[in-house]
């Protein structure tokens, strides 16, 4: 198995627009994984805002009797993370 793999990338360094592919594949990767941090970043970030405002009904005025179908996608962090994605 182990010779196989030295025979494939043996190959890939061989054939020069093989080489460039997969080199600018796996630069575009990394690219693709920090777009995915921010994104859970901010996600998480959001998450937080919108259970402490809405979860726990901090946005709306006391006198108003806001219903359930609103709040209970927001009542954990979780929870607002999942509904902020959707």
């Amino acid at each position: 198995r182990l010779l196989r793999i030295l025979r494939l990338v043996k190959l890939v360094k061989a054939v020069r627009p093989l080489f460039t592919v997969v080199t600018s594949v796996l630069s575009a990767f990394q690219g693709v994984m920090w777009v995915l941090v921010l994104t859970v970043v901010t996600l998480y970030g959001m998450a937080i805002l919108t259970t402490n405002l809405i979860g726990h009904r901090l946005a709306f005025p006391p006198s108003h009797e806001i219903p359930d179908e609103i709040t209970s996608p927001f009542k954990s962090v979780p929870e607002s993370m999942f509904t902020l994605f959707r």
